[in-house]
């Protein structure tokens, strides 16, 4: 009887410690294989457009030989799931990275002037003053005359009465494919109106111009 009690204690140890020693093997062989790849740093945002940037630049550095790169799209907003995959000791793993495209660059609006002169009763179009309006990603907006600006368009606010002098307030305003928005502002003056003498104003000129030469003899 207690033979048997003896041999019940020495099976179970030693199956504790083949417990044992197959758990620490487990854990090596896990730590061993288990692979891990160190991105740059904001590698979780990139910027919609920049073709420079693919999946392989945003590797720092990794614990194995990653033999997959997941293809970026940079044209294309919103996130996008890249699966990589590692070879460590002869095992493969899928590493995930979440990434966000964003497009955060506004539109351009370069104009010929910040302020212009002319004259009264003049003729002046608004548009010849914008020498261009266009997105770094998107290339050249469309003009619109609507006054719900929609993307990928831009508009004018405001006009010139070239019958009522002093300054006009112009502004150009433009969104991107992405809503991005841009304003510039630019002012037109318009000069005083001429003094139009009446025939009755114009013979009293000529009437004191006459005793003024008069005089003058």
């Amino acid at each position: 009887m207690i033979k048997n009690s003896t041999n019940k204690k020495k099976f179970f140890i030693m199956l504790f410690v083949a417990g044992v020693l197959i758990g620490i093997i487990l854990f090596e062989k896990y730590h061993k294989s288990s692979s891990k790849i160190n991105f740059i740093e904001n590698a979780t945002e990139v910027e919609y457009g920049n073709t420079t940037i693919t999946s392989k630049a945003l590797v720092k550095n990794t614990d194995g030989v990653i033999v997959t790169y997941p293809k970026l799209n940079v044209l294309a907003c919103g996130e996008q799931d890249l699966v990589y995959t590692v070879v460590a000791d002869g095992e493969k793993t899928n590493i995930h990275l979440k990434v966000t495209v964003k497009d955060t660059q506004k539109p351009e609006i370069i104009l010929k002037k910040e302020r212009i002169a002319i004259p009264y009763n003049g003729t002046f179009d608004i548009k010849d003053n914008i020498i261009s309006v266009s997105d770094p990603v998107d290339g050249p907006l469309l003009y619109t005359t609507a006054t719900d600006l929609q993307n990928n368009y831009y508009r004018i606010e405001g006009n010139v009465d070239t019958k009522k002098s002093g300054d006009h307030k112009i502004r150009v305003i433009a969104k991107d494919k992405s809503g991005n928005r841009s304003v510039r502002t630019f002012k037109v003056h318009v000069g005083k109106k001429p003094v139009n003498l009446n025939d009755k104003d114009k013979d009293k000129k000529k009437t004191e111009d006459k005793k003024t030469t008069a005089k003058t003899n």
